[in-house]
């Protein structure tokens, strides 16, 4: 479950995975939203004598709702192969917030919806080969290595595909473990560029350490 901000940015992922055979199945449903903030200062004529600005709060989201099936087949119980074919909807709004100070004291508010792009439909799909040999300590891995080589199509209003690269290495030295690790987060394709889509950036949680 993701809450942050108000009822417009809740969000969250529903995943089921049956692990009654070797050749584990499921399906998932999710929402998550990404917010972005600007915020800008404009003058107005002085009120009885008192300084007088707006507040200009700019709210920007961009939703991705999915579903879809998903697989995973072990060759060991190191290394394993991902797969997961779905729909995604990619939904964007957009609101302004102006406040009105005078002599530095909020007298008025304002709320109103702005201009946003038309959503996105898209079929997915993506292949991943995945190795975990890791031997981990009180809260991370103190030796051993893990790797994610991973393959993502995306077909629909707009049409690119994902690369993602992570390679893990874990040395331990007595007392202390180096950690090493490459990491590669890409799109590419002929709408990989498109502004209607949120950048990739390695600051997101999932690839941060700590923050999953």
């Amino acid at each position: 479950v993701q809450a942050n901000g108000g009822p417009e940015d809740l969000g969250g992922v529903l995943t089921y995975v049956n692990v009654g055979d070797r050749f584990n199945w499921g399906t998932l449903v999710g929402r998550q939203t990404y917010r972005s903030v600007l915020v800008g200062f404009e003058s107005r004529p002085p009120v009885d004598g008192l300084d007088a600005l707006d507040r200009v709060l700019q709210l920007e989201r961009t939703y991705y709702n999915r579903a879809g099936l998903l697989g995973q087949y072990p060759f060991s119980t190191t290394r394993r192969v991902e797969g997961e074919v779905g729909f995604m909807n990619i939904g964007f709004s957009a609101e302004e917030i102006r406040t009105t100070f005078v002599g530095g004291q909020p007298v008025s508010e304002i709320e109103r919806d702005l201009p946003s792009p038309d959503g996105l439909n898209l079929g997915t799909g993506s292949v991943a080969y995945v190795e975990d040999y890791s031997f981990f300590g009180f809260t991370s891995p103190v030796r051993g290595g893990r790797s994610r080589i991973e393959v993502g199509g995306n077909a629909g209003t707009i049409t690119f595909a994902d690369l993602l690269l992570d390679w893990r290495r874990y040395l331990f030295a007595r007392p202390v473990t180096l950690a090493f690790r490459g990491f590669h987060l890409g799109r590419y394709g002929g709408d990989a560029e498109s502004d209607r889509l949120t950048p990739p950036f390695v600051g997101y949680p999932p690839p941060v350490r700590g923050h999953q």
